[in-house]
């Protein structure tokens, strides 16, 4: 610089004596699919020859501990699908950057965020920059799957049910649905997992928690498309494709939509996930751009979303109610104890509190997983960018993107510790017959056909607080909101011990030895007494919605044998 005199003599033996002070791991120019979006929007801020001009400091949202943990995350899970037995494709190690071929080989993109105010804190718009510079994240659009299911379930929960409501599991046709084409066949879809079973009549807990794509498919159809692609742009994701001859004034979609068959982006599905652990609402946006300063310290250039975060002004967007928000993320927090997510739950941290959403579509082609806590969200996509080749036969994203959503989220936790999200105002916990689905009464109780003693068969749920629609079961004891005058005394059950007699029941002879081995071991009882509090019980139907209960019962034992003495005859 000295020679070509850009600095003084002086200013080059000066500035050669400091020592040198390097940022050991910067954003790599050209190696990157974020920082090609970086360099992209500078330029278009500030122009190229600014941007090439000595001494600006850029400052990003990007957390460089966070964007190196869950690339190697990423890039380890492609390779270790590619070792699959049914992985027929294309491995990334084989192709060359030079190649006259376009690459084949699987794909991955992934995207965390700040929940409240949008910042991309990592960012994977590719496996590989220097062999494909395509970026999934911005211009990329897959099927969703059932990955889409959470926000069926919030249209459902918008406009009257609940999570208490019955929905029927049962194969379904089809053709009436036009999933995969219109020569569908009988059950084709079941639940996300390769051992499904249809459950029946189950709760709309049960249908998300399990990933149910048959229940789901009913109750969506019940409701109708309309209100499900309104909820849809409520939540930022855009509309799925009309039905060849539709309009805009008459839009007609197929009910397959219900279950993820129509493009998204990974941006559109992160940010709506937001929306759970944010009580209803989204960023506007993401941005991963901070600010700019020049070579003197000078701000020259903020982002509006910066600004907004810093004086806590942000306006979000408003996607759902705060009550539909906190049983949307009750739902998916328990789906990691006994849903379609149980499988991811041991890499995640210890005592996590938030949620998680597997992603499979019908063609095992693109499995999608999102994760969430009270300070971040994690989307995951793993597929093909052509066609729709599936990934292995049985591949779900609860196999294939655990580990990736187990790193994104225990170094996310490390830097960021997250809360408890609370329920809000707007819900109250519920006690629930578990036979009925309707309010319990101090009479749901019922046997337990493996031990014959009386449980509590009941569960708590997050209903809207004031919402008086549900009546009382009215088969173990009264509706208590009835009327009085309709109680009858055959409609109670009630866990009563039984009244053991004082004398002796057994006349004449005992041929068959009914007396022999009937003492019982104890007389004991257990009942709970008046004002306790009830636990939580387990399922005794196949609606296993929590495992989490304590065991309440009340032991039945046989009668003390007795012996009544026979009276002497007397002959006249």
């Amino acid at each position: 610089m000295a020679k070509e005199k850009y600095i003084t003599p002086d200013e080059a033996e000066r500035l050669s004596a400091m020592e040198l002070g390097l940022n050991p791991k910067p954003l790599k120019r050209g190696v990157s699919h974020i920082y090609d979006r970086i360099s992209s929007e500078i330029t278009a801020y500030l122009g190229e020859e600014r941007v090439n001009a000595a001494g600006l400091k850029i400052y990003t949202t990007i957390d460089r501990q966070l964007q190196e943990v869950t690339g190697k995350a990423l890039e380890q899970a492609l390779e270790n699908i590619e070792k699959q037995p049914g992985y027929r494709h294309q491995k990334a190690a084989d192709y060359h950057s030079g190649s006259a071929n376009k690459p084949r080989y699987l794909e991955g993109a992934l995207l965390v965020v700040d929940n409240k105010s949008g910042a991309v804190l990592a960012y994977h718009g590719g496996r590989d920059y220097t062999k494909r510079q395509y970026d999934a994240i911005r211009d990329g659009a897959r099927p969703t799957g059932t990955a889409i299911l959470p926000f069926l379930y919030a249209t459902a929960f918008d406009t009257g049910k609940s999570p208490v409501t019955r929905i029927l599991d049962d194969a379904i046709d089809n053709r009436l649905t036009g999933i995969g084409g219109s020569e569908g066949i009988l059950g084709e879809w079941g639940a996300e997992n390769s051992k499904n079973r249809y459950e029946g009549m189950i709760t709309a807990h049960r249908g998300l928690s399990a990933s149910k794509i048959a229940a789901s498919l009913r109750m969506g159809m019940e409701m109708g498309t309309a209100p499900f692609v309104k909820k849809l742009t409520d939540f930022g994701i855009r509309k799925p494709v009309r039905e060849a001859g539709s309009t805009e004034v008459n839009p007609v979609y197929r009910p397959k939509i219900f279950v993820g068959t129509e493009p998204a982006s990974l941006k559109e599905m992160t940010l709506a996930y937001t929306a759970i652990p944010n009580g209803g609402s989204r960023p506007q946006d993401i941005y991963y751009l901070d600010r700019i300063e020049d070579e003197d310290g000078q701000l020259i250039w903020e982002s509006t979303q910066a600004i907004e975060t810093r004086n806590n002004a942000q306006v979000r967007k408003g996607a759902t109610s705060t009550a539909t928000a906190f049983q949307l993320h009750n739902i998916l927090n328990s789906s990691l104890k006994n849903g379609s997510a149980q499988r991811i739950a041991p890499h995640l941290p210890k005592n996590f509190k938030g949620g998680v959403k597997t992603g499979t579509t019908y063609d095992f082609a693109d499995n999608w997983l999102f994760g969430y806590d009270s300070r971040i969200t994690c989307g995951i996509w793993v597929g093909f960018l052509e066609g729709k080749k599936p990934i292995y036969h049985g591949a779900f994203s609860s196999d294939t993107c655990a580990s990736v959503l187990g790193a994104a989220i225990t170094e996310a936790e490390r830097q960021f510790p997250a809360g408890e999200l609370a329920p809000p105002p707007s819900v109250e916990r519920v006690e629930i017959c578990l036979t009925t689905g309707k309010r319990a009464t101090h009479s749901c109780y019922d046997i337990d056909p493996s031990d014959k003693k009386y449980r509590r068969h009941t569960i708590f749920e997050y209903l809207r607080k004031g919402d008086s629609s549900l009546p009382f079961c009215d088969l173990h004891g009264e509706d208590i909101s009835a009327p009085v005058s309709t109680f009858t005394a055959q409609n109670r059950i009630l866990p009563l011990p039984p009244i053991l007699p004082t004398r002796p029941i057994l006349q004449g002879d005992d041929p068959y030895h009914t007396e022999l081995n009937q003492v019982p071991a104890n007389r004991n009882f257990e009942l709970l007494g008046a004002g306790e509090n009830v636990p939580e019980a387990q399922a005794l139907s196949a609606d296993p919605v929590s495992s989490d209960h304590t065991d309440t019962s009340i032991t039945l034992p046989a009668p003390r044998p007795i012996t009544i003495p026979v009276p002497e005859f007397i002959h006249l």
